[in-house]
C-alpha cells in the first residue's frame, strides 16, 4: 500500500561530519509515517524562519 503522507514533519537531523570534528545539523521535511524524506538542507551559518500558522 502507498503512503499519502498524511503526516509531515519538519526536524533536524545529525548531517555531515566535518574535518573539524563534530557534526553538522540537517534541517528537513519527511513523511511522519514511511520517513521518505523531501527535503533536506544544511542548517551551518543558515537562518532558518518558521513561518507556519496554526
Amino acid at each position: 500500500m502507498d503512503c499519502e503522507h498524511k503526516t509531515i514533519v519538519l526536524a533536524n537531523a545529525v548531517g555531515k561530519k566535518p574535518e573539524s570534528g563534530g557534526y553538522e545539523v540537517d534541517f528537513l521535511v519527511r513523511c511522519g509515517d514511511c520517513e521518505t524524506e523531501f527535503f533536506r538542507t544544511n542548517e551551518y551559518k543558515k537562518e532558518i524562519i518558521n513561518i507556519s500558522k496554526h
